[in-house]
Formats: structure tokens, C-alpha cells, sequence
């Protein structure tokens, strides 16, 4: 297997560090096969994983350097162009007026994998199927 750089979208990373997590198992598989691979974390994931019950800035960044997780801080135009049309996509395909409104921060996470060439590990792999069609999801 080759190896990719993988980028978590923050329910994978809740999945993986939650032993309880719905997921965990199956995030466990997946980075057993990816071992080799590095992780980046797009800085809205870093942000919105702080807003997990009980996680600390210490403890996140913990977890980070204990496994080698990368935050990547800068992100390039291009990151934001693709959000914001990303966005764009989704408002016309929505099947539905009452279909939950999606904010831009899926939209800078999945571009954010996007443009760097990341596989974005998600359990809501259609979150991003209409809006960012190139985008390589994993599991």
C-alpha cells in the first residue's frame, strides 16, 4: 500500500482518541493499514476539537505530539476559494429547504485536504461528495 498523508476530519479524530466512540474500532483499522502514513490536522479541526467534552489545549496537544499529529497553520488562497465554492455547490444541490444548513468550516476541511492532497478520513463521507467531487475520502 502506498503510502498518502492523511488529514482527519474531527469526527474521526473523536472517533479515534474515544474508546467509546461508535467508530473507534473502525478507526483504529484504518490507522493500522495507514501506519506509515503522516497526519495533518487542518486548523479548524484542531479548533473544533477543543469543544470536545473534556478536552484541553494541554491534553490536544499531547495527543498531537505523542502520535505525530501535524497541525498544518497555514493555509494557501486556494484552500479558501475551494471552501467558499465548495459551499456554493452544496446550496445547489440541496434537495430540500429544511436539509441542515453546512458551515464553512466542513467546507475549509475538506478543501483544506483537497489542495494539500491529503485523504480525509470521515464518517460523513456524503458531507462532501456533491460539494468537493475530486476530494479522496477514506474509511
Amino acid at each position: 500500500m502506498a503510502i498518502v498523508t492523511l488529514a482527519f476530519d474531527t469526527n474521526f479524530l473523536q472517533a479515534f482518541f474515544q474508546s467509546n466512540h461508535l467508530h473507534h474500532g473502525q478507526a483504529i483499522d484504518l490507522m493500522v493499514q495507514h501506519a506509515d502514513s503522516p497526519i495533518v490536522l487542518c486548523p479548524m479541526v484542531f479548533s473544533e476539537a477543543l469543544c470536545i467534552p473534556d478536552m484541553t489545549l494541554a491534553e490536544l496537544q499531547l495527543i498531537c505530539s505523542d502520535f505525530g499529529i501535524a497541525v498544518d497553520w497555514q493555509m494557501p488562497p486556494e484552500v479558501w476559494y475551494q471552501a467558499g465554492l465548495a459551499r456554493a455547490r452544496r446550496l445547489k444541490f440541496q434537495v430540500m429547504p429544511t436539509e441542515p444548513k453546512r458551515i464553512i468550516a466542513d467546507f475549509l476541511i475538506g478543501s483544506h485536504a483537497l489542495v494539500r492532497d491529503y485523504h480525509l478520513c470521515t464518517f460523513n463521507p456524503k458531507d462532501f461528495r456533491t460539494s468537493l467531487p475530486n476530494l479522496r475520502l477514506l474509511p
